[in-house]
């Protein structure tokens, strides 16, 4: 689940969920359950993660190159945009760890002093 980094209250809502809701609805159910199934997969075996802890950001996790993977179907959903693409990617990771069982917050931080692109998230 996602939590507010300073409330601790659940997050239920869900960023750009009208965007999401239209390219969404150009996806079978089976489509994005093979996406979430990658995502979590990429999730679980972040190298950002420690010992005791689960990390990852999303930009990171998405990798250059969905050829051959399940998301190049979002890709090709999102009109061959990339950009579109990289936020409908990033909000199906919000959702993804909404329905995690681990209780997670998120945020927004820089690395050697450049922002990063994407939200990172890690366990609590």
């Amino acid at each position: 689940m996602l939590l507010d980094f300073f409330s601790n209250r659940i997050i239920k809502s869900i960023p750009y969920e009208r965007d999401f809701d239209i390219i969404k609805d150009r996806l079978s159910e089976s489509d994005i359950q093979e996406m979430k199934t990658e995502i979590n997969r990429r999730i679980d075996n972040s190298n950002e993660s420690t010992k005791d802890r689960l990390i990852f950001t999303a930009g990171w996790t998405g990798s250059d190159d969905w050829v051959d993977t399940s998301l190049m179907k979002l890709y090709k959903a999102c009109g061959n945009n990339i950009e579109l693409s990289g936020k409908m990617y990033g909000i199906l990771c919000w959702i993804i760890v909404q329905e995690r069982p681990e209780n997670w917050t998120s945020g927004r931080f820089e690395n050697k002093g450049v922002d990063i692109k994407s939200r990172t998230y890690f366990t609590i």
